[in-house]
């Protein structure tokens, strides 16, 4: 019960960091997606079960809070979740290496699935260069920005365990 308890606060805090505390790190207009890296960060931490749950919650409070395509965020952070760990026994995941090659990945799929989904829901891109420059933007920031937030969240942790 009170680890379910720690990763409810933990998912409520990622979600109250990336809606209100996001807008401080913004870059030229870029968000950092600080969600996409919590799911990354479960589901390498502690697996894939927990990874997919924790990616889950964190896309339905994104989605709850947000106007985008409803379901979006649930759909990639479970599928990053549960990937970040069906991938965490391959690899040794103290590297620093991991945690920003699953980023960019990531971003790049979330980058594209949102693109094809944009174009789908018959969104008239008026200037298809400057959305492309967008997104390798969001991925770049995104994923140089992995690294810092994975060592907040591992002694984040670390400082729950005492």
């Amino acid at each position: 019960m009170n680890l379910l308890i720690n990763w409810l606060v933990a998912i409520i805090a990622v979600v109250a960091l990336q809606t209100s505390f996001s807008y401080f790190l913004s870059f030229y207009s870029i968000r950092p997606d600080i969600t996409l890296t919590f799911a990354i960060f479960a589901g390498t931490v502690a697996g894939s079960t927990a990874g997919m749950t924790a990616g889950f919650f964190t896309g339905l409070f994104c989605d709850l809070l947000n106007t985008d395509f409803f379901g979006f965020n649930i759909f990639f952070l479970f599928g990053a979740g549960m990937c970040a760990g069906a991938m965490q026994k391959k690899v040794f995941k103290d590297s620093w290496l991991f945690p920003l090659l699953l980023s960019a990945g990531f971003n790049g799929a979330r980058e594209i699935l949102w693109g094809v989904l944009i174009f789908l829901c018959d969104y008239r891109l008026t200037d298809l260069p400057v959305f492309i420059s967008a997104a390798w933007g969001r991925i770049v920031y995104n994923t140089l920005l992995t690294l810092p937030l994975f060592f907040l969240f591992a002694r984040v942790r670390r400082f729950g365990k005492r």
